[in-house]
């Protein structure tokens, strides 16, 4: 597998899920090669904040203890070699709420690595505060970092505190320089909150290079407790537009409008890295230029809303636009990846690249040039018509006309 040496185990932090309901969590790990054929993933559950005290397992060697019967299965990724996940069903507020994922020797019997943060489940009636793992953003834009919380915060928030540090730990925001406090939306030097209180995401103008840091945010109730969320934002800011353009020339693809199609993107594993040491592939689609709104991202809220309903990943990294509007005709979609590899022991590393671009040629269903030879032949319809009405009217009114003449005469 990897052919750095490392160990790594890598999971999303948290999960917002229903009681009653199903959550699948993926566990992507890397192992040396010649540790593959006795390593297995094992899965654990706790009640900590965080996986170093595990409570029980619930899956080792495909057992399930009693609790979970009939409740888990695991699932392979068919695009990932390396990212296995588990499917829960039937959520009970009983369950985890931590689920950890372990690298485990079967030969030697023991943890080879364990995954520090796990996934922790939310509940909807619960006080948290959510954000999204990384954001990618180019110099001179405007960037909004989600801060999200429950319904149960959301009449108690009475002020906002943003955190920005370099630093990666377990606790970000222990390490973190305070950036403002907020009490309404107004904009304090570059930042700025989006419409406090009812959303307290952060709010970037004119992105520098140095903003490349991780972000975390505060929510204060009325009773100043403060809720915040296990899970910083890492803003990867890019060098510069340029370095995002491919170099390739771009696919031009044609669709008749009203359907579907599959927009290409690729990326390269450059050197020391192979293919099993990442991690995660994060694929980013924006419209128009690199800068340009997003057609696809991992998270939902990020896309524009002329693609939410339209525009889904295949595979890894491709794009499907289904219903293609005219709107869409001479559009240009850029891809951008970012590839986080295993670097050591649970450390990582992300790459950004272009993925490529593709831009449309839409048919439209009735194209211009047929509605104006429609257009022609009714107006020449018409004339026919008319000219051809009014010869037989004339022809009528003159044998009227003969008639009442010859009429006349006989009299």
């Amino acid at each position: 597998m990897t052919s750095s040496g490392n160990n790594c185990t890598y999971q999303v932090r948290s999960r917002i899920v229903k009681e009653g309901g199903s959550v699948t969590i993926p566990c992507s790990y890397a192992v040396p090669k010649d540790q593959q054929k006795d390593a297995q993933i094992i899965w654990e559950e706790s009640d900590n904040i965080y996986c170093f005290l595990p409570r029980e397992d619930f899956t080792l060697s495909g057992d399930v203890t009693e609790k979970y019967a009939g409740r888990v299965t695991k699932e392979k990724d068919p695009h990932r070699n390396w990212t296995e996940a588990i499917r829960i069903t039937r959520l009970k507020r009983s369950d985890g709420p931590l689920f950890c994922c372990h690298l485990y020797n079967t030969k030697e019997k023991k943890k080879i690595l364990s995954n520090d943060y796990g996934t922790l489940l939310h509940f909807p009636d619960e006080g948290y505060v959510t954000q999204l793992d990384k954001l990618v953003a180019i110099p001179s834009e405007e960037v909004i970092i989600p801060c999200h919380y429950s319904r149960k915060v959301s009449d108690l928030v009475q002020e906002v505190t943003w955190y920005a540090t370099r630093e990666e730990s377990h606790d970000y925001c222990a390490l973190a320089k305070e950036i403002h406090t907020w009490r309404d939306a107004r904009q304090h030097d570059r930042y700025s909150l989006v419409d406090f209180p009812q959303d307290v995401s952060l709010r970037i103008h004119n992105i520098h290079k140095d903003d490349d840091q991780y972000y975390c945010c505060y929510v204060y109730t009325a009773n100043r407790t403060a809720i915040t969320t296990r899970q910083a934002t890492r803003l990867i800011i890019t060098g510069n537009s340029s370095s995002l353009h491919s170099h390739q020339p771009p696919d031009v693809l044609t669709v008749q409008e009203g359907g579907s199609v599959t927009l290409n993107c690729s990326y390269i594993v450059d050197n020391p890295y192979t293919e099993s040491d990442i991690m995660l592939v994060s694929v980013y689609w924006r419209v128009g230029s690199v800068m340009g709104p997003y057609a696809y991202h991992p998270h939902q809220e990020m896309v524009h809303p002329t693609y939410t309903e339209r525009a889904t990943i295949t595979g890894t990294t491709n794009l499907i636009i289904r219903g293609v509007q005219v709107a869409d005709n001479l559009s240009s979609f850029h891809c951008i990846v970012v590839l986080k590899f295993c670097t050591g022991s649970n450390k990582y590393e992300d790459k950004i690249q272009h993925g490529g671009e593709t831009r449309l040629t839409v048919q439209a269903l009735y194209p211009k040039s047929y509605m104006d030879r429609g257009t022609v032949i009714l107006a020449a319809y018409v004339v026919i018509k008319f000219f051809t009405v009014l010869v037989a009217t004339a022809v009528i009114l003159g044998r009227l006309r003969r008639r009442r003449e010859k009429i006349h005469r006989s009299t």
